[in-house]
Parts: structure tokens; C-alpha cells; sequence
């Protein structure tokens, strides 16, 4: 018997000297009552003792206070009195626990139930457990309690705790989702900001907290961020209970998921008994700022009413962080001679002040064992004060001679240097109120009535241009290393800001926002088939997004010349600017430019037409509705559970947005609003198999089918028509760039399968498989018409471009996933473990614009993994991972050579705590230790169109529970 060995190896070579010292050691515990599996993971880190039981014997138990000076066997007794579990053996530092027959005379202690029933578990009940019981030592049981959950769901998915996702420096949720198997995020300034699953684009995933829908109130288009992508990074990950992710969804989930789905929810105030309060509290540094870090958190609980039905949760986390970087980015990679070659060559040097705060609170009354009633209401806003200095060298002007395979001289050079300025603020608020009821011993009514608003403000953006003519610097050009090396001629004209001219200031605000008002209905009764444990469901949804997009911009031309060498506009030159790899130059005074055109208007014209045109050409407003039904049935066979169903919804839009109109190359001054709609019916069939062969191998297949509804800014049903003539033809040339109301919604048809093998000291290991027929993509098609009648005019050339659906393509991909700790080896290297999981995902895709040519789709890696070596041994618990995303299609060119692609990252992180008693955790971080760079490029891996380095941040602090 597994477990039976582990315990052998753990007492081998324990004396009765050695037991008798044991005894003698007394420690000081503080111990709450709480559940019971709470109390031990608090008893094993203060006494450092390894405890022995299986999840299901301590689920629904509750503990007892201690607090006092003991032996640690004394302070474990105490804590389990009257709990129905007892010590069944202990040896120097080991401790086995089983159940006990509760006397009738005294019944034992339970939390109050939850009110809906729980799914079956396939852990053996209590009076059940024998010596083959899961090995949980410490924190090894946060990963046996997100495996647990894995293990007992009807459908595919994974789930990680508040613990887990605190086991590493994770501030967001979506780099704590990158850790998990199939999962990848990208990142913003180092961090995580979107989350997608399985190589599937952020904008095919539905995300709700605490099930409910939340907002995503950036706009875009295809190839972009669509508008339905959240934003995770505005949600501090010190607020969250757990997160699930859904990889084949089921009849009773909203089907907007092609990747699938992510709940986050936060903490119950029935989390622990009586009043309890937790926090954290941090400082830290980042290496490429130079500044300091600041973060902290804290939880209050407690219980209210004389009997305790009434229960209250509040909490709160803020962050503040400066955040420096330094990118090189290129443009224009073409074939040049037979050689490649960018066109530009880009500096930038990021500053940017970083703050995330949130608040939650949850309110919850049980007035009896079978109804509750929940309000829960979020808060979260993320703020950047962002300055930017960019050095913008088109290099690749005039004359080009002196060409080799990777380098050449040009004749002409143009550089633009500027700054911006800016302030975004994201906020997300999501309120709803739910209710579980259990009606009768087989029937339960579950509602909820949601409402979110998530907003993108940005209320300053400032951008100052000093440019000079076109070819001020004539410049050689080296290629022949990783990054690309351009050089002036002459080096101390580059350095004087004398020679850059004022060209332009823009100024513009924007207000991005949507908002969100749901409710839904459930109803469950249980059943018996063919004397088979059953249950149907059915129920109905109402959702409605309102979303709107609004920008305001002042742009200034000069009306008298001057440079950046005058009036101290220019500043310093950057020290060891990309350690040492470039010379960036004189930097933009953002604070003496500001004062001089407030003080000195008469050096500056406002351009009207401009104005005009960015403050109308991206406004809209949509309206989308989608009403669902469904109805599902599970049958519980014993070793076989079958779940299936079907789900009904009905989606309609209505959108509007200006139209503007050109003629000679210039802006007519019409402006019109334009409203379109669409509104269609889809059917999800679904069929979900869970199989248990063997007590610990599990089998799951599923067939399902979801759709990914089309992103807002491509459904404006708008036209922008500009006309100019060719000065050498006199013929008309235009251009026409629409909005395609008719757009599809992607549809997919997924399929899955996966082997699960959780062995009785614990762990995992599986293997999965997935495909995805996916239908409908959308690509931004782009084509040319010579001479052409269009709109009552006759074109010699007339460029068009308006988002299309590509024909049908597919992802198929395998899943690997290992996690355990290894309590075979003898101490103290019984506390290493390991956590490894890979995923390969293929696709297939022809667009259009490529006929004959089979790619990816945007945003989908090949290959994503993460290795994690973890040591846990009483107090002391350490942890060490690597999270990798390989390359992705970012958007697609004319050929291969111009598909552009985000390139392979793999940052190192750690993180290692020490719990000093009950109440108090003492714990250091480090991030990107490894300095993993953010790069792009275009073709080939040595097209480099983007490499931006962050450095590494660390940060240590203390976490305490009381």
C-alpha cells in the first residue's frame, strides 16, 4: 500500500530516545478554532511536523483554539477533541490521522452546510479511510485541495486557491493562470494582463467574477483587442478566493468561450468561524527603476446576529510601484538587394508609476441550513502615470550604397524625438445578489442579478514631436547582430537639440467604458434512473452590454519655428541607456513644454481639421442582448457519470459610429451617424463522459460547441471615403476603410479527452487531447481595384479594406501534466517536489489574403510550459519556476516574410517563506530573475521588430492570519 511505505520511510531510524526528546520539545502555538484542515495546515508550519489524512476525513470539521506553550502531539490533541478524528500514529515528527466512531451521546462538530449539495467525491468517506490515504505534509495541502476540485468536477477544468496562487510572486491573476496546465498570459511592463487558454486568443474566453459577467471597455478591432478581452491586471490577486478555469464548458455556462472559461471568485464571510482578520504588507525594488515598491492587504470576517446566520467580509489591497524599461523596435522589414533590412529603427525609455488598489465585500445571511443569500460588491482600479521618451530613426532615406549581407551606408536619415504623457485609469465595479435554496431533500433554486461596469479613462495624453528634415543624418546600418545598430554620420549633430524642429503637440482624452446588467435562474432535481443517482437542470439567462467609446483631441501646429534647444526644453542624455548598447540622446523637458504653450500661446495654431477628425473617426456606441435556455441531465453510474444537454441562445446588437468623408485629400467637414444591427440564434448541443476504470485513474471525453461573438469595432456599420488625383495622371486615386455589420460570430465545434491518474500519496499526472474546428475567423482583408466605377466616380486605383469571416481552420493540440511531492526520499529531501506541465496546440487556417498558404491564428503559441521545483518542510517552504510561451502570430502580411510574431519568453521567478508561528508568515520574492526580455519580429526570428527589457524586481514582507 502507497501510503503505507511513505509512512515507513518517514519513521525509519526514530528511537525512543529520539520520541522522548520529541515530548520534551514544547512550542509556543496560537492556534483559532476554524475548519479543521485550516487548523492543520496552521499546526504543521508552526510545529514542523508532517501530518498524515486523507481530504475527505477533515472536510466539514471543525477545530479547536489552542493557545499556549506544548508538546506538539498535546497541541494536536487539543485541536482535534470532539471532531470525530483522531491520531492513529505518531512517530519523531510524523503524525497519522483516521476517523473516530462519534459516541451517540456526543455528535460531532460540523460547519454550518452549504446550501447547495455538493458534487460526489470519489475520496473514500471517513469511516472509510484506512492507511492508503493522501500524504498532505504542510502546504501540500493547497495542492491537494485544487486537485480535489479538479478531480470531482463533472467537466474539464483546473482550479487554484488563494494559497496557491500566493505560492509565487504573482500580483495578477493572469500570471498566476500562466501556471497552470494549457494557460499562457501576456504581459504589459513585465506583467500579466490577459489570460488565454490552450493557445486560444484572450478575446475568446468568457471571464466572470463571482459568476458573474464583467466588462472589457477597451475598443479595437480584428488582428487588435477587440473590446471583449478583460483586463486582468486591474484586479490585485490579494482579493481572490479562487479561480477556475472551464476548458469544456456545460449546458448551465454561458457559451461565449471558445477557449473556455475563467471564474474568479472571491472569499466567503462563512470562510472561518467567528471574527477573523489576515494581510500582508511589502517592500521591494525594482532594478530598472531604481525605486522602491510598496503593497499590503488585509481581510476582516466576522459573524453577526446572536446565532450567527449573518456573516461579513471586507477587504482591501493596494500596490504602488515604478516601473522602468528600455525598448528598441523596428518597422518596414523588406527585401532590399537581395538582403533584409527595417526601414526604422525606434529607442524607447519608459518611467512608469503603477498603482492597483481594490476593495470587495461580501454580505451573506443563511437564516437556515437550506437557503442563503449572498450580495457581493467589487471595486478594483489600476492606474499608470506613464512618461515616454522615444527616439525615432528613419534611417532608410536616400541613397543606399556600400550594401553587404548585413550592413550599408544611407544618404539621408530623419529622427523624431518625442514624449508622451500619460494617464490611463482602468476600473472594473461588479455588484450581484444570489440566492441558493434547497427546496426539498431532491430539488434546489439557484438566482443571481448582476451588474458591471468596467472603464477605460484616460484623462491626459500629451504628445510633443521635434523632427527634423528628411535627411538631416545620413547614417550606416549594421544587421549582423541580434539587435539592429544604426549610426549618424555625424554623432555630435545627433547629441545637439538644435537641429530637431518643433513639429506638433496633440492633445486628446478618451472614455472607453461598458457596462454589463445580467440575471440568471437555475433549477436542479435530483432523480433516480434505472436505480441510477441522477439529477436534471434547467434554466435562463439575460444579458446586455452597453458599450461606448468617446475621445476628445486639440492638436497644435507651430506658428512660429523653434527647436529643442530652445528655452530649456531639452533634458539629459540617458545613462547606460539599454546597458550601454545604444546612445539615445537630448530628452524632452515635458514640464518647461507644458509651461511654454500655456505661456506662450502666440508659437502655436490650433489645427482644426485634425481635431475634428480624431475626435469623431473612433466614437461609437453598441448595444448587444443575449437571451439563453437550457436544459441538461446527469446520470451517475457509479464508475460512469454522463452529463448532457443543450443550450439556446439568442444574440441581438445594434451599433452606431460617425462616417467621414474626404475629397482632394481633404476632410469635407461631413460627418454623419450611421446605426446598423444584426440578431441570430445558435443551438450547443454538449455531451460530457466522466469514467473511473480504477480507484485512482479517471477518463473524461467531451463534445461541445461554443461561439466567439465578433469584435465591436469591426461591427461598425461605417465608411471612411477618401478621394485625391494622381498630380502625374490627373486620374482620382482613393481609399475606402469600412466597418462589416455582417461579420459572423466564430463558431466552434471542440471535442476532448483526458486520462487522470492521481496516485494515493498525492499528486497528479494526465494527459489530454483537444481539438477545435473553428469557424467564421475574422481578418482584416485588404485589396486593390483598377480602374473602377465607385460612388458616382471613376478610379484608377482604389484601395479597400473591411473585416471579413476566413473560411473554417482548426487547433489541435496535447496537454501534459505531472505535480507531486516526493515523500519517498529520506529526510530531509522528502520535501522537494515538482510541478511540470506542456502543452503543444497546432493550428490550421487559410485567409484570404494567402490562398494556398496554411497559418496560424493570432495570438495562439505552439508551445506553452512551466517547471516548478518546489521544497516544503515544516515552516520553511521555497519555491522556484520558469513559465515559457513560445512564439505567436500577431498579425499576418502580404507573405511569410511580413507575418509579424511575438517571440518566446521564459521568465525565472521564485519565492521562499518561512512561517515563524500560527499568526505570522515572513516570505521573499524575486521576479524575472533571468531578465527575460519582451521581443518581437517579423519573418525570422533575426527580423527583431521589438526587444524591451525590464530587469528584475524583488520584494520581501509578512503575512499574518488572526
Amino acid at each position: 500500500m502507497a501510503s503505507a511505505c511513505v509512512i515507513a520511510l518517514l519513521s525509519a531510524g526514530m528511537t525512543a530516545p529520539a520520541a522522548q526528546a520529541e515530548q520534551a520539545r514544547q512550542t509556543a502555538f496560537a492556534i483559532a478554532a476554524q475548519p479543521l484542515d485550516e487548523a492543520l495546515i496552521e499546526f504543521a508550519r508552526v510545529s514542523g511536523a508532517q501530518v498524515l489524512y486523507s481530504p475527505d476525513l477533515v472536510r466539514g470539521r471543525s477545530a479547536n483554539a489552542v493557545d499556549g506553550i506544548l508538546p506538539p502531539a498535546d497541541a494536536l490533541r487539543r485541536i482535534l477533541e470532539g471532531s470525530g478524528v483522531i491520531i492513529a500514529d505518531h512517530e519523531q515528527g510524523s503524525f497519522t490521522l483516521r476517523a473516530a466512531p462519534a459516541p451517540a451521546s456526543t455528535p460531532v462538530r460540523t460547519q454550518p452546510p452549504q446550501p447547495a449539495p455538493p458534487r460526489r467525491s470519489t475520496v473514500p468517506e471517513p469511516d472509510q479511510a484506512t492507511m492508503d490515504t493522501v500524504v498532505v505534509i504542510g502546504e501540500r495541502l493547497i495542492l491537494e485541495r485544487s486537485l480535489d476540485l479538479k478531480r470531482n468536477a463533472e467537466y474539464l477544468s483546473e482550479v487554484v486557491t488563494s494559497d496557491g496562487i500566493a505560492a509565487l510572486p504573482d500580483d495578477t491573476p493572469a500570471e498566476a493562470l500562466r501556471r497552470m496546465p494549457g494557460l499562457f498570459s501576456l504581459d504589459d511592463q513585465g506583467e500579466g494582463r490577459y489570460a488565454g487558454i490552450r493557445g486560444i486568443d484572450p478575446e475568446l474566453m468568457n471571464i466572470t467574477f463571482n459568476g458573474q459577467p464583467i466588462g472589457a471597455p477597451e475598443g479595437g478591432g480584428s488582428g487588435g483587442n477587440s473590446g471583449r478581452a478583460v483586463r486582468m491586471d486591474s484586479i490585485p490577486s490579494d482579493l481572490i478566493g479562487t479561480i477556475e478555469v472551464v476548458k469544456a464548458v456545460t449546458p448551465d455556462m454561458d457559451h461565449n468561450a471558445i477557449g473556455g472559461g475563467i471564474n474568479i471568485t472571491t472569499a466567503s464571510p462563512f470562510l472561518r468561524k467567528g471574527t477573523f482578520h489576515s494581510g500582508n504588507a511589502q517592500v521591494g525594488y525594482n532594478d530598472a527603476s531604481g525605486n522602491t515598491l510598496w503593497s499590503g492587504s488585509a481581510t476582516l470576517g466576522t459573524k453577526l446576529g446572536s446565532d450567527e446566520r449573518w456573516g461579513l467580509l471586507m477587504s482591501g489591497s493596494f500596490s504602488q510601484r515604478t516601473i522602468g524599461s528600455h525598448r528598441m523596435s523596428t518597422d518596414g522589414w523588406q527585401n532590399v538587394n537581395g538582403a533584409f533590412l527595417p526601414s526604422t529603427r525606434d529607442l524607447f525609455d519608459y518611467n512608469v508609476d503603477r498603482r492597483r488598489w481594490g476593495v470587495t465585500m461580501a454580505l451573506e445571511h443563511r437564516p437556515n441550513d437550506n437557503h442563503s443569500i449572498r450580495l457581493n460588491a467589487n471595486f478594483n482600479s489600476h492606474r499608470d502615470d506613464e512618461e515616454r521618451q522615444k527616439t525615432a530613426y528613419n534611417f532608410a532615406r536616400n541613397t543606399l550604397s556600400e550594401q553587404t549581407e548585413d550592413g550599408g551606408r544611407f544618404a539621408g536619415g530623419q529622427i523624431t524625438r518625442e514624449f508622451r504623457w500619460y494617464l490611463q485609469e482602468d476600473t472594473i465595479y461588479a455588484a450581484s445578489l444570489t440566492g441558493e435554496h434547497k427546496l426539498d431533500d431532491r430539488s434546489t433554486l439557484d438566482w443571481s442579478a448582476g451588474y458591471s461596469s468596467a472603464e477605460k479613462a484616460t484623462p491626459r495624453r500629451v504628445d510633443w514631436e521635434f523632427r527634423t528634415t528628411g535627411n538631416r543624418f545620413p547614417n550606416t546600418y549594421d544587421t549582423s547582430g541580434r539587435l539592429i545598430v544604426v549610426t549618424p554620420n555625424n554623432i555630435e549633430a545627433y547629441l545637439d537639440p538644435d537641429n530637431y524642429p518643433f513639429r506638433r503637440v496633440r492633445r486628446r482624452t478618451d472614455t472607453e467604458r461598458e457596462e454589463i446588467f445580467s440575471g440568471r435562474l437555475n433549477f436542479r432535481q435530483d432523480i433516480e434512473l434505472a436505480g441510477h443517482p441522477s439529477y436534471w437542470k434547467t434554466g435562463a439567462s439575460y444579458l446586455r452590454r452597453d458599450k461606448l467609446q468617446d475621445r476628445e483631441n486639440e492638436n497644435y501646429l507651430p506658428a512660429q519655428a523653434f527647436t529643442l534647444g530652445d528655452f530649456d526644453f531639452a533634458g539629459p542624455d540617458i545613462d547606460s541607456y539599454f546597458d550601454g548598447r545604444y546612445i539615445y540622446g537630448p530628452r524632452l523637458n515635458i514640464q518647461n513644454l507644458e509651461r511654454f504653450l500655456n505661456d506662450r500661446p502666440e508659437y502655436f495654431v490650433y489645427n482644426d481639421e485634425n481635431s475634428i477628425l480624431a475626435s469623431t473617426g473612433g466614437d461609437y456606441d453598441g448595444r448587444e442582448e443575449i437571451t439563453s435556455a437550457y436544459g441538461l441531465l446527469s446520470i451517475n453510474m457509479g464508475k460512469l457519470n454522463v452529463l448532457g444537454g443543450v443550450r439556446i441562445e439568442h444574440t441581438q446588437g445594434k451599433y452606431s459610429a460617425n462616417e467621414t468623408f474626404f475629397e482632394a485629400g481633404s476632410f469635407t467637414g461631413d460627418i454623419r451617424t450611421i446605426s446598423g444591427g444584426e440578431s441570430y440564434t445558435d443551438f450547443f448541443p454538449s455531451l460530457h463522459l466522466r469514467w473511473e476504470p480504477a480507484e485512482d485513474l479517471l477518463l473524461r471525453a467531451s463534445w461541445t460547441n461554443t461561439i466567439g461573438r465578433q469584435p465591436f469595432m469591426d461591427l461598425r456599420p461605417v465608411r471612411s471615403f477618401n478621394v485625391f488625383q494622381n498630380e502625374e495622371s490627373g486620374g482620382l486615386v482613393g481609399s475606402v476603410s469600412e466597418g462589416n455589420p455582417n461579420l459572423k460570430p466564430y463558431r466552434s465545434t471542440n471535442y476532448d479527452l483526458s486520462l487522470e491518474y492521481y496516485p494515493a500519496s498525492g499528486g497528479i499526472m494526465s494527459a489530454a487531447l483537444f481539438h477545435k474546428k473553428i469557424e467564421n475567423a475574422v481578418f482584416q482583408r485588404s485589396f486593390e481595384d483598377l480602374n473602377v466605377d465607385f460612388e458616382g466616380f471613376f478610379f484608377e486605383q482604389l484601395n479597400f479594406s473591411r473585416p471579413e469571416n476566413a473560411d473554417a481552420g482548426s487547433i489541435t493540440g496535447l496537454e501534459l501534466n505531472y505535480q507531486r511531492f516526493f515523500d519517498f526520499l529520506p529526510a530531509p529531501f522528502d520535501g522537494l517536489g515538482a510541478s511540470v506541465n506542456y502543452t503543444y496546440a497546432d493550428s490550421s487556417l487559410e485567409v484570404f489574403s494567402r490562398p494556398g498558404e496554411t497559418l496560424n491564428y493570432i495570438r495562439q503559441p505552439n508551445h506553452i510550459g512551466n517547471v516548478a521545483a518546489m521544497y516544503e518542510k515544516g515552516p520553511l517552504s521555497a519555491r522556484i519556476a520558469v513559465s515559457y510561451t513560445g512564439d505567436f502570430l500577431t498579425s499576418i502580411g502580404r507573405n511569410d516574410d511580413l507575418d509579424r510574431y511575438r517571440a518566446r519568453r521564459a521568465p525565472l521567478d521564485a519565492r521562499i517563506s518561512y512561517q515563524m508561528n500560527s499568526r505570522l508568515n515572513f516570505f521573499v520574492n524575486a521576479r524575472n530573475l533571468n531578465n527575460a526580455s519582451e521581443s518581437a519580429f517579423s519573418g525570422q526570428r533575426d527580423r527583431l521588430t521589438a526587444e524591451e527589457i525590464y530587469s528584475w524586481t524583488g520584494w520581501a514582507g509578512v503575512k499574518w492570519r488572526l
